[in-house]
C-alpha cells in the first residue's frame, strides 16, 4: 500500500504515462486509417481469390471445396477482429477530440475524420462479411441466413452439421474461459489504475459487470439446455 501511494504520488511517472498516451491519442488517427486501408485491400483480395477459385470449379474434387471454405475464414477473421478494434480507434479518437491540447480546429478535423473512419469501416467489414457468407452459401447450399437479419447466428448455427457445431460449442467454452480469466486480470489492472492515477470506480464497475454477464449467461445457459435434455 505504501508502494502504491508512493508511486501514485510520483509526479514524473504519472505525466509521463500521461505524455504517452497524449501522444498515443494524437497517432492513433492515421494509424486507425492506414490499418483499415491494409485489412480491407487484404481481405477483399482474399475473398476475390477463393470467388474466382469457385467460379472455375466444375465438380469433383470436393478437397478444393474444403479448401475455398477454410481460406474464407481468413478475411472473415480479419473484419471480425477489426469490428473491435475500430471501437476502440474511434473512442481513442474521440477522446483526443475532446480532451486533448490540441488546438480548437484540429479537434475538429480530429472528430469528423475519425468518425468518417468508424462509418467507413463499419461499411468495409459489414460488406466483406456479406459476401463471405454469400459465397459460404453456393459453396455449402445446406447453410442458411441472412447476415442482416437479427436471427443470423441462430440461422447459421442451425444449419451447420454436427462437426461444425461441436467446433462452435467447444471454441465458445474456451472463449469462456479465456473471458474469466482476461477479467481477472483487468480488474487488478483497474484497480491499480484507481490506487496510482486515480481513475475511479468507473471502469472496475464495467469490468465487474463484464465478468458478471459474463459468467451469468453461462449458468444461465446450462440451466435451461440441462432442463430441456432431461
Amino acid at each position: 500500500a505504501g508502494f502504491i501511494t508512493k508511486l501514485s504520488r510520483n509526479k514524473d511517472f504519472t505525466d509521463t504515462i500521461k505524455d504517452v498516451l497524449h501522444y498515443i491519442g494524437i497517432g492513433i488517427l492515421p494509424i486507425s486509417g492506414i490499418i483499415n486501408l491494409i485489412c480491407f485491400i487484404i481481405s477483399f483480395s482474399l475473398f476475390s481469390k477463393q470467388k474466382k477459385k469457385f467460379k472455375n470449379y466444375n465438380g469433383g474434387n470436393e478437397d478444393i471445396l474444403e479448401s475455398i471454405d477454410h481460406k474464407l475464414s481468413v478475411p472473415l477473421n480479419i473484419a471480425s477482429i477489426m469490428i473491435i478494434f475500430n471501437y476502440l480507434f474511434f473512442s481513442i479518437n474521440m477522446y483526443t477530440s475532446v480532451f486533448s491540447d490540441l488546438s480548437k480546429d484540429i479537434k475538429i478535423l480530429y472528430f469528423y475524420i475519425g468518425t468518417l473512419i468508424f462509418i467507413l469501416s463499419f461499411v468495409w467489414e459489414t460488406l466483406i462479411q456479406g459476401f463471405i457468407i454469400s459465397l459460404e452459401k453456393q459453396v455449402n447450399p445446406e447453410k442458411r441466413g441472412n447476415i442482416l437479419d437479427t436471427g443470423f447466428r441462430k440461422d447459421w448455427v442451425d444449419s451447420c452439421d454436427e462437426y461444425e457445431k461441436e467446433l462452435i460449442y467447444k471454441s465458445s467454452y474456451d472463449s469462456f474461459i479465456a473471458t474469466n480469466g482476461v477479467c481477472m486480470v483487468l480488474w487488478i489492472v483497474s484497480l491499480l489504475g484507481m490506487l496510482i492515477f486515480k481513475t475511479g470506480l468507473f471502469a472496475t464497475v464495467l469490468i465487474t459487470i463484464l465478468w458478471i454477464v459474463c459468467q451469468g449467461s453461462y449458468l444461465s445457459a446450462a440451466a435451461k439446455y440441462e432442463k430441456k435434455n432431461r
